[in-house]
């Protein structure tokens, strides 16, 4: 019973904050040559979290280690939501020029 509860406290926390979000963006949008690059940097921040967290939870206590990772996932929610464009129905060459060059495209 305890190991099932934990294993969905961690889904929604997984799929409510980033989760899969840039799996899927990064496949989406950026060429193959760089998906080894966004898959390193991934794993290279997971590694940064886990091995920061036990000595910022030993300094500063749970709680304000949750206000950190919360203030951080917030403004990952902003970064999301108002700096990466919408995809949706577009062809990756009309998402590539709209973030190289600036241009909004209607495909």
């Amino acid at each position: 019973m305890k190991s099932t509860r934990r294993v969905r406290n961690v889904g929604i926390w997984f799929f409510g904050a980033l989760g899969g979000i840039l799996w899927g963006y990064d496949t989406g949008v950026i060429r193959a040559a760089a998906v080894g690059v966004c898959v390193i940097f991934n794993w290279l921040f997971n590694l940064i979290v886990a091995l920061v967290f036990p000595s910022l939870l030993d300094r500063f206590g749970a709680g304000a280690n949750f206000v950190f990772f919360a203030l951080m996932t917030a403004l990952a929610f902003l970064f999301v939501t108002k700096l990466m464009p919408a995809t949706k129905g577009r062809s990756l060459e009309a998402i590539e020029r709209e973030l190289m060059y600036g241009e909004k495209a209607t495909s």
